[in-house]
C-alpha cells in the first residue's frame, strides 16, 4: 500500500520521517513541492497579494511517499503523529481513512 503525504511545515520533516520509520512505513522517497497557487502568483503578479493574504504560507511543501503492507502500520503511524506536538495538524494523507483502515 502506498502512503502519500504532503507536509506543509518543512520544519516538521525530521519528526515525520522518524514517525514513518517507527511505524515501519518504508522505504521513503521525498520530493520538494510548490503549490500551483504560488506559481500562478509569481507568473501573474495581480494574484501575488491575494495569494499571500489568503494563505499566509510560503507555498512550498514536502511530499513523502512510503510503502507498507500492513494496515496496522498506518494505524500506528496515525497514533504516533498525534503524540508529536504539531505534526498531525500539518500533514495531509492522500486517500480516505476508509482506504487505509478498512
Amino acid at each position: 500500500m502506498l502512503v502519500f503525504i504532503i507536509l506543509k511545515k518543512e520544519e516538521m520533516l525530521d519528526a515525520l520521517i522518524e514517525a514513518m520509520l517507527e511505524a515501519e512505513i518504508e522505504p521513503l522517497t521525498l520530493f520538494d513541492g510548490t503549490e500551483a497557487e504560488k506559481v500562478l502568483s509569481q507568473d501573474i503578479p495581480i494574484f501575488a497579494g491575494l495569494y499571500r493574504a489568503m494563505t499566509g504560507e510560503r507555498g512550498t511543501n514536502k511530499t513523502v511517499l512510503g510503502i507498507t503492507e500492513s494496515k496496522q502500520n498506518l494505524m500506528d503511524f496515525d497514533k504516533i503523529t498525534r503524540e508529536i506536538s504539531g505534526l498531525h495538524n500539518c500533514i495531509k494523507i492522500i486517500g480516505t481513512k476508509a482506504d487505509f483502515y478498512s
